[in-house]
């Protein structure tokens, strides 16, 4: 064999090198990219685990204040009725007081001249309506409410605070 033949050996070997080691840099590189991506993947789920977590959390939290909220407003709403069942009761004795001292003063009206008790006719009171047909405060404060009112004017309106307006209509808006 001829030198030539040698020479054009060396020079295949010599290629042959040569793409083996641009391969292996290639692979080298892409070997590394799919190490950073694998990284950023895994730091990914990690963090899409983390922000689920706190929103389980958060999830949570909100369905224990909600519930504490729901009982705070059970307790509210029962010492409410009782306020109002005792106002009610307050207003129908007011009543039952104003007519019998209204009955005995119509009753015993002296007689200027002897000093001595008179009985004179008794005159009724104009009837009441049917309790059915008095609207209790609640039923007004939701009424001026609907009408357009703020619940300051409403407030003033009706000689109450502006907390006891909220209340009724968050308790309005609960029930709906």
């Amino acid at each position: 064999m001829s030198a030539d033949c040698y020479i054009f050996a060396f020079y295949v070997f010599i290629l042959i090198c040569v793409i083996i080691v641009l391969c292996r840099a290639l692979f080298v590189k892409a070997k590394k990219q799919r190490v950073l991506l694998e990284e950023k993947e895994a730091k990914l789920l990690k963090l899409f685990s983390t922000v689920e977590d706190a929103m389980d959390e958060f999830y949570d939290l909100a369905s224990e204040s909600r519930s504490e909220i729901d009982e705070a407003l059970r307790k509210l709403s029962s010492l409410v009725g009782s306020v109002y069942k005792a106002e009610k009761e307050n207003r129908t004795e007011d009543m039952n007081r104003t007519k019998a001292a209204g009955a005995d003063a119509d009753r015993l009206k002296m007689d200027g001249k002897k000093g001595e008790p008179k009985e004179i006719a008794h005159v009724e009171p104009p009837p009441q309506p049917p309790e059915a047909f008095i609207p209790s405060r609640m039923d007004t404060i939701l009424n001026l409410s609907h009408g357009g009112k703020t619940r300051a004017q409403i407030a003033r309106e009706l000689g109450i605070t502006q907390n006891e307006v909220d209340l009724v209509i968050g308790m309005y808006k609960k029930t709906m």
